[in-house]
Formats: C-alpha cells, sequence, structure tokens
C-alpha cells in the first residue's frame, strides 16, 4: 500500500488481502503491523529531522509497540481519542494473540478477543451500515464474522490514520 492511499477501498483491499490467511495469530499480527506502519508514517510527518540511521521509533532493533506510537500521535494532537482508544484495544488484541494469552491457542471468536474487536469499532464509532457494505463489497461472506468485524477495524482504524496523516502533509505543502 503507498502512502498515498487513502480511500476505504484502497486500505480495505489490502486488509482482506491477507484474508486468506487461516491462521488467526497471523491475521492479528499481520493486520496490528499494517496499523503500526500507519502510525509510524503519521509521525514521521512531525520529525523533520528524521533519518533511518537514528530513528527515534526504534529502541535497538525493537520498533515501539502501536500503544506507544499512538500516545505520541495523541500527546502531538495528530490523532484524536477515538483513534488512540481503538489503538489501545487493538494493543491488547495484539499482544493477546502473538503471546498466546488466551489459552493454547489463539480465538478471536471467544469472548475477550471478540469483545475487544467490537471495542475498537465503539472507539471509533463506526457506522453498521458501512460493515454491511464492507461485508458485501469484498465478498467475506464465507469468512466468519469475527474475522469480517476485525477487517473491517484494521480498515476503518488505517483509513483515519491515513486521513490524518494526509491532511497534515497537505497542510505543509500549502505553507
Amino acid at each position: 500500500m503507498t502512502s498515498s492511499s487513502n480511500t476505504p477501498d484502497d486500505i480495505g483491499k489490502y486488509v482482506v488481502g491477507f484474508s486468506g490467511a487461516r491462521d488467526q495469530v497471523s491475521v492479528v499480527v499481520h493486520g496490528s503491523m499494517i496499523i503500526e506502519k500507519m502510525l509510524a508514517d503519521l509521525l514521521y510527518t512531525q520529525m523533520p529531522n528524521y533519518s533511518k540511521k537514528s530513528d527515534p521509533l526504534y529502541i535497538g532493533e525493537e520498533r515501539l509497540s502501536i500503544a506507544v506510537m499512538c500516545k505520541w500521535a495523541y500527546a502531538l494532537g495528530l490523532v484524536d481519542k477515538q483513534i488512540y482508544n481503538a489503538c489501545k484495544w487493538l494493543s491488547k488484541l495484539r499482544n493477546s494473540a502473538a503471546h498466546l494469552k488466551s489459552g493454547p491457542v489463539f480465538d478471536y471468536t471467544t469472548a475477550d478477543e471478540s469483545n475487544w474487536i467490537e471495542n475498537i469499532l465503539n472507539s471509533l464509532q463506526a457506522d453498521e451500515n458501512k460493515f454491511a457494505e464492507f461485508e458485501g463489497h469484498y465478498g467475506l461472506n464465507n469468512v466468519p464474522v469475527s474475522r469480517q468485524r476485525f477487517d473491517f477495524a484494521l480498515t476503518e482504524l488505517g483509513y483515519r490514520i491515513n486521513s490524518h496523516k494526509l491532511s497534515i502533509e497537505e497542510a505543509k505543502s500549502t505553507r
């Protein structure tokens, strides 16, 4: 996905593009990485002296987490409280998947994980009519609803983060 891809359809295609993955851990971790990259790109818009040699979003070889990057983005006024809260829920879901906190097998249809997906959508005040369009548009009828909801949450979150980034870039170019 290019940095200029900002329509819900562009982001949706990218998110749904890894729908073939059957392993839920991979889906959640990969989806979280998409949002992590988008947050990093948003933060870089406010780093005029950024260089890959001294990337402040890394500590040693490790990139800052979604939760930490979103805290920075919120503190800098780059994202609103809705995005900030959605990122916190995504971080919980990602950590549960990556560290198998819900047991020996991760399953986002269980109560906690399913609630976390709904909390992401609730934080964003996502329009349920958009979900119906999303489901039909991408032909997800054979995909479990919890997976559809996760893909929709990522698409909605990614679109909003990218919209903030593009607004900043546009404001900079008109100065």
